[in-house]
């Protein structure tokens, strides 16, 4: 009914992460997992869930309305984006509690 992200920690300090499915439940864990391979999960993860928000989709409707495009918008989602990832993991390890 939901997918689920699946991360493994190794002994030797390496992880491993793959998203599940409902269509696809199983995955093999692979012996070890290189940062390309972890990273390409969390890439596509981030690009599904941008465009399957609506109001994803507004926001960077919106964006592109206010920079009027090019190089102004790409440092503006960038921007948006870096300040999206920091807050994110400071809540995730803890350092900052949200209600």
């Amino acid at each position: 009914m939901t997918d689920v992200l699946v991360r493994i920690e190794f002994t030797d300090g390496t992880t491993w992460t793959q998203r599940l499915k409902p269509t696809v439940p199983a995955a093999m864990i692979p012996k070890t997992a290189s940062r390309l391979q972890t990273a390409g999960v969390y890439l596509k993860l981030g690009f599904e869930h941008i465009l399957s928000g609506v109001d994803h989709l507004m926001f960077v409707f919106a964006l592109i309305i206010l920079t009027r495009g090019g190089w102004k918008l790409a440092k503006t989602v960038t921007a948006f984006t870096l300040s999206y990832s920091v807050t994110l993991t400071a809540v995730t390890l803890g350092f900052v509690h949200v209600p």
